[in-house]
């Protein structure tokens, strides 16, 4: 039975990786590393990672972790007892070797009186390089930095200009200057209602009007009316949402892409086993940023791969607390 899990997406130091991870070989070496059970620590602290799969450059598995767990006990008069025993937590993680990018589920770990998730993050690059450092590729002091990606407002005014869109954010409007008519035509030949256009727009900046957010119905384009394309030009597109296909599908894009993302699959801790499909399942949204690295100058190519990834992206503000 599928579940949905958050995953947190994250980079090794790219520096020390790429130096480390030098070639596809090496890549093997390591991939293969973890599709046995290893743990590591002194008794009563150990880590480590079980269950993990490795297919197609990504290795998908549990990290665990021990630590002391509170048992809540009653004698015979029902008074509570509290105790603590070592036990182990678990966390999804996922990680394509060559590049060190690596997804770490996002959940709270119940139960334990001196562990939460972010000890276990912390602890995570630790297993990974007593890992390598077991099969003889050594490596210097790992550590996870936040994996984002921005796309510009500009590449977000291109997909705007270039597909059909059905959400619109615009900031930045307040005080700007509104383009004349010889350098943006809005209903061209019909210069009188456009210059009325315009200048209602420019009173209304001046007079304060910041931001812009347009929503249409699936079967018409935003960029087909006149507020949105004078909006466009005047401001800065921070969000939209575009149909490429016109089929009604519409992706929605922001300059940020987030940092986390779920997904659907069957495994849940050592009772289910990771599987090829999860593998799969897990894949694309974790190699988001390798798979739009060197086509941020191409919005065709962006496009076409957003349409396949950005699905399975979210935006969530949180509540700044990730434990």
């Amino acid at each position: 039975m599928a579940r949905e899990v958050t995953m947190l997406r994250y980079r090794f130091n790219s520096g020390i990786w790429n130096s480390t991870v030098t070639d596809d070989l090496v890549a093997e070496r390591l991939g293969r590393a973890f599709t046995g059970s290893h743990l590591f620590g002194e008794e009563g602290r150990q880590y480590g990672f079980i269950d993990c799969q490795y297919r197609r450059g990504i290795v998908l598995g549990y990290f665990t972790q021990e630590g002391a767990k509170e048992i809540i006990r009653y004698d015979a008069k029902v008074n509570v007892q509290t105790t603590t025993e070592r036990s182990f937590a678990h966390i999804l993680f996922a990680l394509h070797i060559r590049s060190g990018i690596v997804a770490i589920q996002k959940t709270r770990i119940v139960g334990f009186v001196d562990m939460n998730l972010s000890d276990m993050r912390r602890q995570f690059p630790v297993a990974v390089e007593e890992l390598m450092n077991s099969v003889n590729i050594p490596v210097i002091r790992l550590f996870l930095e936040q994996d984002r990606l921005e796309i510009t407002t500009e590449h977000l005014y291109q997909i705007f200009i270039n597909y059909k869109t059905t959400f619109l954010r615009i900031v930045n409007l307040k005080g700007k200057t509104v383009p004349t008519y010889e350098e943006f035509k809005i209903f061209n030949p019909r210069v009188e209602d456009d210059i009325i256009f315009r200048q209602v727009f420019e009173e209304d900046i001046q007079l304060g009007l910041d931001r812009l957010e347009l929503k249409s119905d699936e079967s018409d384009n935003l960029g087909d009316t006149a507020l949105a394309r004078l909006g466009a030009v005047v401001g800065d597109i921070t969000s939209l949402a575009v149909d490429p296909g016109g089929d009604g599908q519409s992706i929605p894009l922001t300059t940020r892409v987030a940092d986390r993302f779920k997904v659907q699959i069957s495994s849940d801790n050592e009772k289910y086993p990771v599987s090829a499909d999860d593998s799969d399942a897990v894949a694309r949204p974790l190699t988001l940023t390798l798979t739009l690295e060197g086509v941020q100058q191409d919005v065709a190519q962006l496009v076409r791969n957003l349409m396949a990834l950005t699905a399975h992206y979210f935006a969530d503000e949180g509540d700044g607390n990730d434990d």
